[in-house]
């Protein structure tokens, strides 16, 4: 058959595909679509020429809102995983007054005590059994922070060190349980005294040029670091996760300043997160030296590997060479129906491994022929949130040799598509976990070696005569 002919068929293929998308959002490809293998139009083939090794992917953005999801930050230290090493995580975040020009109620207001709220998000990775406790100290900010910038985890805000806002002392139980304020209870949270200094300097700011607008504001007040004990004596097995954006003083994270005025003794205002002003971002910093993850790295020689690791960004990533050789002709006059990469958790062979869960989702990125990130064809329209669910990538249970372990299927017919079309012969992507809990969740997976949780990419293809 000649090429402008074969070429005419596939896109005749992909047209149909992209016009079945445009009438069923709920799925990119219906998979009623997919024609089951006959064997004479339709096969199926299994590659295992897979190149595996875990990289170090150090930084990821975790100053942005990722399509107007929900806002969460770890705040934490875990020193307790064997095999991964530790890791600590702080948060940067603004907040606002509730109205711009702001005031205090009343003649002759008083401020009686300040505190940090931090909604606790449900969320916990590592030891939610902990006792050990940990030394949390707020900051205020420095350096210029700005919502209309992007913000990394190895970016780390100047804060004046020199006067504290405020300190306390974490206990993973505490902030799972529900809070009692003034007797009534409340859903769970990290409430932290703040140093009457700071009352002060809002009381006596208050109505003045600093309050006249939010951008102002943010001028002057630039936000609060939250940060954990850094020190190599620091103690912690857990990183709790607490979210930013709410709609009151419970759900959001804000000061509440707590005040009497001359004639009223029991009043209060929240100064809180606004996601259309405030900026935010997640400082994390990981430790591998001298734990067993770091014979892994390519510095330490590996080419490829029997197990490889992924954490949730920032941390270690699988590293993929997908080899297309010995296929690449059986592909070539073909449409790609389904082309899943099937990762295989190894069974746990440590408590920690059970303690330190693997990640909730993991997302594949294409590396180019230079090592540069690009966004895989099967992750488009960027705008929506369907192609996601197409390349699925959700944890699911498993069972090898009766114990249970987690599997990971990626579907990237698209990318594989565009290689053959290429004439490529590899597919290099990286594999992390998802960016909504930054610092969490740590997976070791069967690599190319591995003897039976091996790393494979089954495919469905239909021939075109």
């Amino acid at each position: 058959m000649k090429a402008s002919s074969f070429f005419v068929q596939l896109s005749a293929v992909i047209l149909l595909v992209s016009s079945l998308q445009a009438c069923k959002e709920d799925t990119l490809i219906n998979s009623t679509v997919i024609p089951p293998v006959d064997n004479i139009n339709t096969f199926a083939v299994a590659v295992d020429s897979i190149l595996t090794v875990t990289v170090n992917d150090d930084s990821v953005l975790t100053g942005y809102n990722y399509y107007n999801s929900d806002i969460f930050k770890g705040i934490g230290v875990i020193n307790a995983d064997p095999f991964f090493g530790k890791t600590y995580a702080g948060a940067f975040f603004q907040i606002v007054p509730p109205t711009t020009s702001f005031t205090f109620a009343g003649t002759n207001p008083v401020i009686d005590s300040a505190i940090l709220v931090l909604p606790f998000s449900g969320v916990i990775y590592g030891d939610s059994n902990a006792t050990v406790n940990q030394q949390l100290n707020v900051y205020q900010i420095e350096d210029a922070f700005s919502r209309d910038s992007l913000y990394y985890s190895n970016q780390k805000l100047g804060v004046n060190r020199a006067k504290s806002m405020g300190s306390a002392t974490m206990n993973i139980r505490k902030v799972m349980d529900s809070a009692t304020v003034w007797g009534v209870k409340v859903a769970p949270q990290l409430r932290i005294k703040l140093n009457s200094w700071v009352a002060d300097s809002i009381l006596a700011n208050a109505g003045g040029t600093n309050f006249a607008d939010y951008p102002t504001f943010l001028t002057w007040f630039k936000g609060i670091y939250v940060e954990p004990d850094t020190t190599a004596t620091a103690t912690g097995r857990a990183i709790p996760y607490f979210k930013l954006d709410g709609l009151d003083q419970n759900s959001r994270a804000n000061i509440i300043f707590y005040y009497h005025n001359n004639t009223d003794d029991s009043l209060s205002t929240s100064f809180g997160f606004v996601s259309s002003y405030c900026a935010h971002t997640n400082w994390i910093k990981r430790t591998f030296s001298n734990y067993p993850i770091a014979n892994y790295f390519p510095a330490s020689g590996k080419v490829s590997d029997s197990i490889f690791m992924i954490q949730n960004e920032p941390g270690a990533a699988g590293d993929i060479t997908i080899r297309l050789d010995n296929v690449l002709t059986q592909l070539t006059k073909t449409v790609i129906n389904k082309a899943e990469l099937v990762i295989t958790q190894l069974a746990p062979t440590s408590a920690e491994d059970t303690l330190f869960e693997a990640p909730v989702r993991l997302f594949p990125s294409g590396i180019d022929s230079l090592g540069a990130i690009y966004t895989i064809a099967d992750r488009y329209p960027t705008s929506s949130n369907e192609p996601l669910n197409f390349i699925d990538g959700t944890r699911r249970v498993a069972y090898l040799n009766n114990q249970k372990v987690y599997q990971y299927i990626i579907n990237i017919p698209r990318e594989l598509q565009s290689a053959i079309l290429k004439n490529r012969k590899f597919v290099h992507l990286r594999l992390n976990g998802t960016v909504s809990f930054p610092g969490a969740y740590r997976l070791k997976a069967g690599g190319n070696k591995h003897s039976n949780s091996k790393i494979k990419l089954n495919i469905i293809y239909t021939k075109i005569q």
